[in-house]
Parts: structure tokens; C-alpha cells; sequence
């Protein structure tokens, strides 16, 4: 298990005392709650990021300015999501896409995953917390809810 700030990548499965094997759990953050998971995911020979505005944000006059910033404007992107978490066979692509999916939001960013999910052949996932707290997750990112 490599975790290099934020980021975590696992390679082979986790061998149980038996010596059987199986896929690392590994728990998502609750936004609402940083004390607290909402889910889990199962990897294997996979990474996993997370991008989300709470760890590093501030309120100022009501307003939350925080560091995921629109390239176009240069201001934070407005809140329609609490976090995307991608999980890939490639660990280059879990941050980068975790950081462009919150800011391209849900549609554009899942299109986005889709597209290079189909062009690459890599195992690329999402689990995203919309702003109403409902959480999705593409069919294959293998997400176990524990709320």
C-alpha cells in the first residue's frame, strides 16, 4: 500500500491469515463528517484519489472560497458537488481526473471518465457526493455504503 498525501495506490490483494486473497477496502471520507467514512471501495492493483473543497477553504461574508479553481475565471467552482473520488489501474489518472471531474462537474466530468475509460482500456471509476449529500457511483467501482 503506497499513500503519498491524499492519494493511494495498492498493488497485489490483501493476503488473509487462511492465505486466501482479496481486494484491499479501502474507506472514502464523508465530507459532511471528516471524522467519519460514508463508503468503501475495493481495490486491486488500483489507486484512488479524492478532490473535494473542505480541507482547504475558508467563509468569507457567507460565501466559501476554496482551492478548486475554474482555469477560466480563476475563482472557485461553485459547490454542485461535495467530493469526487476516482479510482484507476493507472494512478497518474486518480488525482488529475479527481480534481477535473469536480471542477467539469458531474456530467461533463462523467463523460469525461467514460471517454477515456473507452480510449485507454484502463480501469477508471467514480464515486461522487453531490451536493444534496446522494452519492453515485459507476457501475464498476465496486462501492459499498456503510450509512
Amino acid at each position: 500500500v503506497l499513500d503519498y498525501g491524499g492519494n493511494l495506490f495498492v498493488m497485489g490483494a490483501r493476503r488473509e491469515k487462511n492465505g486466501e486473497t482479496r481486494p484491499w477496502k479501502v474507506a472514502i471520507r464523508d465530507p459532511d463528517d471528516t471524522s467519519a467514512v460514508f463508503g468503501v471501495v475495493e481495490l486491486q492493483d488500483a489507486g484512488i484519489a479524492t478532490s473535494s473543497w473542505y480541507e482547504h477553504s475558508f467563509q468569507k461574508n457567507g460565501d466559501v472560497y476554496h482551492h478548486l479553481l475554474n482555469p477560466k475565471t480563476g475563482y472557485p467552482v461553485p459547490l454542485t458537488l461535495k467530493s469526487v473520488s476516482i479510482l484507476s489501474s493507472k494512478p497518474v489518472y486518480t488525482d488529475l481526473l479527481s480534481t477535473a471531474f469536480f471542477v467539469l462537474g458531474e456530467e461533463e466530468g462523467g463523460a469525461l471518465v467514460d471517454r477515456l475509460r473507452r480510449d485507454s482500456g484502463e480501469m477508471i471509476e467514480y464515486v461522487v457526493v453531490r451536493e444534496d449529500g446522494r452519492v453515485v457511483a459507476s457501475t464498476n467501482a465496486s462501492f459499498l455504503s456503510v450509512k
